[in-house]
């Protein structure tokens, strides 16, 4: 037995979406999974010949699940825009030009994938641009390093500059190649098929892939939905026989359990309940709603109608790669509501109910033996404030001290199958 035992605090989410926090713990990692987790004295005397790696003062947390981010869009962060679509067409597509190029690709990837580690994040669902090179170097990327990732070149024909749209013939030929060479590649590669949304897509390009969609059952399928009311106005006047938004989606086959809707700040209560019936997964973008002011997500809303959620920073229109701003701005997002969410209910979010809407939860989003073993070791001490924060309280009002203090800077080290990959 080649195992290792990490000491320090463990946080994780529980399967009832509560918070569990042992103090004077062990994690015992070996062949790349999590075969225990519990007393640290206790593991020690059950498994002797174990390597110990004492992190005491650190934490031990599951590596964070980001379910909708833009690779291309790395280097326009933080820019200023007025709204979603003068902001696409000012700073990204003029981006995602420029990933037509295999070498700049593939050094981009290497920067992005970079980010998603030092921010405690080992599983995300990725659009690429329009070229297919640009998904071919971010699936090497994560290969290399490691991330588990559901990854997608982006298709759109239409309302866009001509170096981003690709005829429906040759998107749905290069996207079934992607399909081919990368799903399901080594158990933590997959594929997504990845029309922009419904006004960068010809209704012939939004066939094709639903029709990709049902001839591969278990690719996933990344979307955007009712972003902005003037997207909602937009996609209405330019499909009137639909009852809403969703319903263009629905009826070209594009809706299922591994469907990824990012957004629906705007959805009503008939496309909530839709969202449901087919299962689909909205990943709630907090930053980035707040920074292109398209509203407000009403998280309650959703999750009464039975809506699966997810955590997402978005990049670029988000504003960090990092999980615990993500969950502090969807904390501030409900209380500009009226409403209240609790730290373990958003750790949840971007840890295990990521993992599980993310049809991952069985290996991911969690330190439960038989997970493999991807995790952060987290060092509140980097900061000044978060330390003195963190040096009392119950383990709720620590987490809750987390969300509301920390960034990437408390990262000291990111394990995926039990193998550092970045500190």
């Amino acid at each position: 037995m080649n195992a290792i035992l990490y000491i320090g605090e463990t946080w994780s989410a529980r399967a009832d979406r509560g918070f569990d926090a042992q103090s004077g713990a062990g994690l015992l990692v070996d062949g790349g999974k999590i075969a225990a987790r519990g007393p640290a004295a206790a593991l020690r005397a059950q498994h002797p010949g174990a390597r110990v790696v004492d992190l005491t003062g650190k934490i031990l947390a599951p590596g964070f699940v980001d379910a909708h981010v833009h690779f291309p869009q790395l280097d326009i962060i933080g820019s200023h825009g007025s709204q979603l679509l003068d902001w696409l067409a000012r700073y990204t597509y003029p981006a995602e030009l420029r990933f037509a190029e295999q070498a700049y690709a593939a050094a981009a990837a290497e920067r992005f994938v970079t980010e998603l580690l030092a921010n405690g994040t080992t599983a995300a669902a990725v659009y690429g641009s329009s070229h297919a090179a640009s998904a071919d170097a971010l699936f090497a990327e994560c290969e290399r390093r490691g991330v588990r990732a559901v990854i997608g070149k982006v298709s759109m024909d239409r309302d866009a500059p001509a170096g981003l749209l690709v005829p429906v013939e040759r998107d749905l030929r290069e996207s079934e190649a992607l399909i081919e060479r990368w799903h399901g590649r080594d158990g933590r590669l997959f594929y997504a098929l990845t029309p922009r949304f419904a006004l960068a897509c010809s209704d012939a390009l939004m066939a094709g892939l639903g029709g990709l969609a049902a001839k591969h059952k278990t690719v996933y399928v990344q979307t955007h939905h009712a972003e902005t009311a003037a997207e909602v106005r937009a996609v209405a006047a330019r499909f009137p026989a639909a009852a809403h938004y969703l319903d263009v989606y629905r009826g070209f086959g594009l809706l299922g359990e591994r469907t990824i809707l990012g957004h629906s700040v705007q959805a009503t209560a008939a496309e909530r309940a839709l969202l449901a019936r087919t299962k689909c997964v909205v990943a709630h973008c907090p930053t980035s709603n707040l920074f292109l002011g398209s509203g407000l997500l009403p998280l309650s809303a959703h999750a009464d109608a039975g809506v699966r959620l997810a955590l997402a920073t978005d990049v670029g229109a988000g504003t960090s790669f990092s999980l615990w701003k993500t969950m502090r701005a969807a904390y501030e997002v409900q209380q500009l509501q009226g409403e209240s969410v609790s730290a373990e209910t958003l750790f949840w979010l971007a840890t295990r109910g990521g993992a599980e809407a993310l049809g991952m939860g069985a290996v991911s989003g969690a330190l439960e033996a038989g997970s493999e073993a991807d995790f952060q070791v987290l060092d509140p001490a980097r900061d000044r404030l978060l330390a003195a924060r963190m040096a009392s309280g119950t383990a709720a009002e620590r987490l809750f001290a987390m969300m509301a203090l920390a960034d990437d800077r408390v990262v000291e080290s990111v394990y995926v199958r039990g193998r550092k990959v970045y500190g």
